[in-house]
């Protein structure tokens, strides 16, 4: 299996889990230490729904000693800022000056 497929099939398993597990972290952040800028429409779709769902779980979250919260804030950081996948997040990005971490990245609309 690719890259691709893989990050797709834990993405879509997401929604029927109560919270993001370590081992799944794990996963989820070396397969995209894999993917190359710009992602195939069917990777952006798969990051955009880990967004969301880390959003959905972080809010959740019962305060900030959680110790998923590292793991979900590294994800969205990952997925919604180098990836391009989260609008807010990627301007946060330029408007820190850090827009080389985002070149090549085109903000969803």
């Amino acid at each position: 299996m690719c890259v691709s497929a893989l990050i797709q099939r834990h993405v879509e398993q997401l929604p029927s889990q109560p919270c993001l597990s370590y081992l799944r972290s794990q996963w989820l952040f070396a397969l995209a230490a894999a993917l190359e800028r710009p992602v195939p429409p069917d990777v952006s779709a798969a990051l955009r729904s880990l967004v969301r769902q880390c959003t959905a779980w972080r809010a959740a979250l019962a305060g900030p000693e959680d110790p998923s919260l590292p793991r979900l804030n590294i994800l969205l950081a990952v997925a919604g800022g180098y990836f391009g996948q989260d609008e807010e997040l990627c301007g946060a990005v330029a408007a820190m000056g850090l827009g080389d971490l985002a070149q090549g990245v085109r903000p969803v609309a």
